[in-house]
């Protein structure tokens, strides 16, 4: 993000296209390497749960017992989708809600600060935002209900995982700074004073 800042207006166009290319790139290894590492736990989980499964272990025989090889008769059931809900928020229950919640911007500190935007319209954060950079240690966070957002959804997910593996449970704002800033609602520059950055 500080190389974009750097270049000619004339550069921006190419400049701003790779720099989209490598976070999808970054995105995609991101979630290959979540999916590698559930994948890697569940071996674990199932190696585990079969060393106790068996013969000799008075609960297997009681509890899988009625177990029987061979076809069964299963009746099918019908699959009813439903939307996900508590795990993010949307910009209005935002704004509505920013003196309540503990907000993070996962986005590098120069973006976070304003001090270079080469995607949106307008830079900076959402006021009242700690930095909280994907790809840095976690700062200390306050109590509180916790909403993690970046540029555009991707790497705020990379800060929520973090958040559950540090103990601590946060909504994504998908949206972003991207649709924040594209609704015209309220933002800050520079860091508040209460921020280590």
């Amino acid at each position: 993000t500080t190389t974009l800042g750097r270049l000619r207006n004339e550069q921006m166009g190419n400049a701003t296209g790779i720099y989209n290319l490598m976070r999808n790139i970054g995105g995609s290894v991101g979630i290959s390497l979540v999916t590698t590492l559930l994948a890697r736990a569940a071996q674990v989980h199932q190696n585990v749960l079969v060393q106790h499964l068996t013969p000799y272990d008075p609960m297997y025989v009681r509890k899988l017992g009625a177990l029987r090889a061979g076809k069964e008769d299963i009746k099918p059931a019908a699959f009813t989708p439903r939307p996900r809900k508590g795990d993010t928020i949307e910009a209005e229950a935002l704004h509505e809600r920013l003196d309540e919640l503990v907000l993070l911007d996962a986005r590098v500190p120069e973006r976070y600060r304003g001090e270079v935007e080469p995607i949106d319209p307008v830079a900076g954060h959402i006021p009242g935002t700690q930095n909280a950079p994907w790809n840095e240690a976690l700062p200390e966070i306050p109590p509180g209900e916790v909403v993690a957002y970046c540029g555009s959804g991707v790497t705020a997910t990379v800060l929520v995982h973090r958040l559950a593996l540090a103990g601590r449970e946060a909504k994504l704002y998908p949206g972003s700074w991207s649709e924040w800033s594209g609704l015209g609602l309220p933002a800050e520059t520079g860091a508040p004073a209460c921020n280590p950055l």
